[in-house]
């Protein structure tokens, strides 16, 4: 017979979470600043509180001492969703080094490494799930999917001298100029020739000064200039155009050919000519300016942000690339935008998430994030191993 393994308990009221307790338990919570997830603002001077936007924090500043701030943010209205369902209190700090948390010198820093030592209880923030802080710490169900991703800066575009040709392929060109325009110049002159009384003498309503006189006839040349002067909307006498019904015929479509054809091309030389803001056209982690970036001219410069899963990926899958980038890595993703605007970086590759926020907040609409999202995985709220607290909000962020 088969059994139903249930992998929680099933509380009164076929819940999944446990009773609420009469005593709210405490919890201590660590974050760390990055937009859009966590933004640290200060006490509102009215009221001397946070707003309801925000819960109350603390954070160290540049002389180790604790100040009263505000935080605000994606993840802290998570937390208070949490806090309210589970039942418990919080207090909020700020990872004092800033850091997400990788080993250094053999011990983990930043987020990781509060945990790990028991200052915190849990943390909420853009904390990426790796394999390398899973035998660390415990982990929730993602909350988000991201991935790693590469923002560049759009770059002044130049006009090719050549840009008038632009709008059409070469091989379009010579079909135009060659193949078309010869063979509708031939055809034109030749049924301008065998039409009737064209050998002979003039027919009715001809004018006698011309008909007799060779030079004045339709000759291939008058056919060749027929065709261009349409093309460029311009005019030629009237004793230069054919008499006959059928060449009559050809030159009409030819000049419907020629109005579509001028209308297509000025569209499309519009746009040419315009000096647009390029970006580098990278494909992904495997890309030659990565790979090999000293074989470019001038070198192609990239980082990420010091501390990070995404340095960690790097270093684990790219040893080679990751010692490059060594001397161009920053310390936030804010200074790594603008080393970008600067022009001292390249390229930047971060979190997929934070990289298309940043890229829609900028002001100039200079930063464009390209290529698809590697290396996928997701953030999730993480706490000490063994805590009871991490099938809770499995079930909390679940449902």
């Amino acid at each position: 017979m088969n059994r139903i393994s249930l992998n929680g308990i099933i509380w009164p009221g076929n819940s999944y979470l446990a009773p609420r307790p009469v005593n709210q338990r405490h919890l201590k919570v660590v974050t760390i600043e990055e937009e859009p997830f966590v933004m640290v603002t200060d006490l509102s001077p009215v009221t001397g509180d946070c707003t309801k936007a925000a819960l109350p924090c603390t954070k160290f500043d540049s002389n180790g001492q604790r100040e009263d701030k505000c935080c605000a943010g994606f993840c802290m209205d998570l937390l208070e969703q949490l806090k309210d369902d589970a039942w418990f209190t919080v207090e909020i700090y700020v990872v004092a080094d800033g850091r997400h948390g990788t080993v250094q010198s053999g011990n983990w820093n930043g987020i990781i490494g509060d945990l790990i030592n028991g200052t915190a209880d849990m943390a909420v923030g853009s904390l990426t799930i790796t394999e390398e802080r899973l035998e660390a710490v415990d982990f929730s169900v993602p909350f988000i999917e991201t991935g790693l991703k590469v923002m560049v800066a759009k770059k002044k575009g130049v006009v090719s001298p050549s840009a008038f040709l632009e709008p059409y392929d070469a091989t379009l060109w010579i079909i135009i100029s060659v193949l078309i325009i010869n063979v509708i110049t031939c055809a034109l002159w030749l049924f301008e020739k065998l039409r009737p009384g064209q050998a002979g003498y003039p027919q009715k309503g001809e004018d006698l000064q011309y008909s007799f006189y060779p030079s004045k006839r339709f000759a291939p040349f008058h056919a060749f200039w027929l065709l261009w002067t349409l093309l460029f909307n311009n005019t030629m006498p009237l004793i230069r155009v054919p008499k006959g019904l059928a060449s009559k015929f050809m030159v009409c479509v030819w000049a419907m050919f020629s109005t579509i054809f001028i209308a297509s091309y000025t569209a499309n030389l519009a746009a040419f000519m315009i000096q647009e803001q390029v970006s580098e056209k990278i494909t992904g982690l495997t890309d030659p300016r990565f790979q090999r970036p000293e074989e470019f001219q001038p070198s192609f410069k990239f980082g990420s942000v010091v501390g990070t899963s995404m340095e960690m990926k790097i270093r684990d899958n790219y040893p080679r690339m990751y010692s490059y980038m060594q001397k161009f890595n920053t310390r936030s993703a804010k200074e790594a935008v603008e080393a970008l605007k600067k022009g001292e970086l390249d390229s930047f590759i971060y979190d997929a998430v934070v990289l298309e926020y940043l890229a829609g907040k900028d002001d100039g609409c200079n930063l464009v994030t390209v290529g698809n999202v590697f290396a996928s995985t997701g953030y999730g709220v993480a706490f000490p191993k063994g805590s009871p607290w991490k099938n809770t909000i499995d079930v909390l962020i679940l449902s």
